[in-house]
């Protein structure tokens, strides 16, 4: 989903001052007065006209609320004017909600009549000066007098006009919602540092539920961002709702069937998470000089299309055993092993091993490492240039050395380059959830599946990105000697990579012919 940048001063001006900018056939300014009383102009200067509106925006989709707005005029020399703009929406669930806006306007008199003309829009009112107020419609705007704060207000206004402006046009906002990780992708593209290279902005957003009650500000020194917002990690229905309907999935996926019970509750969720999703909404603002301004305030999220199974697909699931150990035939040249070398289930993390290496150890570096004198030049097996040790031109691993074939037994092995490569492109992968640990469910052509945990990797003794990714082995050497083909996953990549440094600790799922 991408959505147009919409400044919020051009929607306040069309949608909010309709009252007093309705649009109407376009009159031609003059500068003359001279068919004009001159009491009139003097006192359209010397006061500030103000009227004041409330709303009741009965929108059932989160309770309602009313919006109180307060509409000023202030009439200057050199035909030029402003307007100044409140409002506040109010109920037991919104909270409080204020907004100004500030801009120009020309105007002309003739007679009792005054036509102003909005500088941003080019919609014109026409206003009857009678009783002592300005009368359009059913709006009177009263007069006040004008007072010295009031001309400094306007003045300070007028300065910051052209500031104001620039901060909506060097500031370019897109957004676009992420169906698969629920996420919105806000993008900001600035030059006002550039503009401005003496001004501090900060930048943030704000977010909630049919009305913005959760605030972020975000450090950013460059000329382009990304904003991720988790939009099911806001609400506790809709995360939990998420929670039941992948655990549902999870479950068919694993070859059972859910019960009639079972098929409702996953309706259900379906239907509370995409709810959920179309009340949220988000804006993006600038500050400075502890001023927001909002460059982008129509972020929303949008729905998922849900494709629930009820009951697993012809033998999608379905194992043999070889050697103790559970395969799946996903329809590739290989047979893949349901869990890694180390584990006893799908889910489980595995063992961590250096590549060649078979037993595991506290600290993988090249001081640790069995194929080398301390260096990742100092090679003594698997090496096919001299520039990383001593040439055997061997670039597959062996049996000996192979931690598939020595823990599993003959019939297993590591899989090579070209079968890991057959694994990420021909068969679709989800990042999800199985057993609440966080990995990819892979699902082969012949639509069989088994799962890869995220069980992170190993540098020296650190254990790194549990939860979030990890490295797979292959057998394959690269060309570069100190580094082997690998799998590498996080939930955004499920790539076939080459040069993972061999002396890392990395995890191994076998497979069988």
């Amino acid at each position: 989903m991408k959505t147009k940048t919409l400044k919020w001063l051009s929607l306040i001006v069309i949608a909010v001052l309709s009252a007093g900018f309705a649009s109407c056939e376009d009159e031609s300014s003059s500068d003359s007065d001279s068919d004009n009383p001159s009491g009139l102009v003097a006192t359209l200067k010397a006061n500030k006209w103000v009227s004041r509106d409330v709303s009741d925006w009965n929108d059932t989709s989160y309770g309602g609320y009313f919006e109180t707005s307060t509409r000023i005029y202030y009439f200057m020399d050199d035909n030029v004017g402003y307007v100044y703009e409140q409002y506040k929406d109010y109920d037991s669930s919104l909270g409080t909600n204020r907004t100004t806006y500030f801009g120009k306007f020309s105007y002309t008199v003739s007679g009792n009549t005054v036509t102003i003309r909005s500088a941003d829009t080019g919609n014109t009112a026409t206003y009857q000066y009678s009783g002592g107020y300005l009368v359009w419609s059913d709006s009177y705007y009263e007069p006040t007098k004008m007072t010295s704060s009031d001309y400094s207000f306007v003045n300070e206004k007028a300065e910051n006009l052209e500031y104001e402006q620039n901060i909506y046009k060097y500031v370019e906002v897109t957004d676009e919602f992420d169906e698969e990780n629920v996420i919105v992708n806000i993008t900001i593209e600035t030059e006002l540092s550039e503009k401005y290279p003496k001004e501090t902005f900060k930048y943030g957003v704000e977010w909630g539920f049919g009305y913005f009650e959760d605030i972020s500000y975000f450090d950013f020194d460059g000329t382009s961002f990304l904003i991720k917002v988790p939009v099911l990690d806001l609400t506790v229905d809709g995360s939990a709702c998420m929670r039941t309907y992948t655990a549902l999935q999870e479950k068919v996926a694993n070859g059972e069937k859910l019960t009639s019970d079972e098929k409702t509750l996953m309706d259900a969720c379906i239907e509370i998470i995409n709810k959920e999703l179309k009340k949220f909404q988000a804006r993006v603002f600038v500050e400075a000089n502890g001023i927001k301004y909002y460059v982008e305030d129509d972020i929303y999220a949008g729905t998922i299309d849900f494709d629930p199974k009820y009951e697993p697909d012809e033998d999608s699931s379905s194992s043999t055993t070889i050697q103790g150990h559970e395969y799946v035939d996903l329809g590739l040249s290989v047979k893949w092993a349901t869990c890694n070398v180390g584990a006893s289930k799908p889910e489980g993390y595995g063992d961590y091993y250096a590549w060649g290496e078979t037993a595991t150890k506290s600290n993988y570096d090249w001081d640790t490492y069995k194929w080398c004198r301390g260096s990742e030049d100092s090679m003594t097996k698997y090496c096919t240039s001299n520039s990383y040790g001593k040439v055997d031109n061997k670039s597959v691993i062996e049996q000996s050395d192979d931690v598939a074939y020595v823990k599993w037994g003959n019939k297993w092995r590591m899989p090579t380059e070209g079968e890991m490569d057959e694994l990420t492109t021909k068969c679709s992968w989800k990042w999800t959830k199985q057993s609440g640990v966080k990995g990819y469910l892979v699902t082969g052509p012949n639509g069989k599946t088994i799962f890869l945990p995220a069980s992170g990797f190993y540098e020296n003794n650190e254990l790194c990105d549990r939860g979030e990714g990890a490295i797979y082995w292959t057998s394959s050497l690269h060309d570069a000697c100190d580094g082997a083909y690998y799998l590498d996953m996080t939930w955004s990549v499920h790539d076939l990579n080459s040069g993972w440094l061999r002396s890392s600790g990395c995890l191994v799922r076998p497979v069988t012919e």
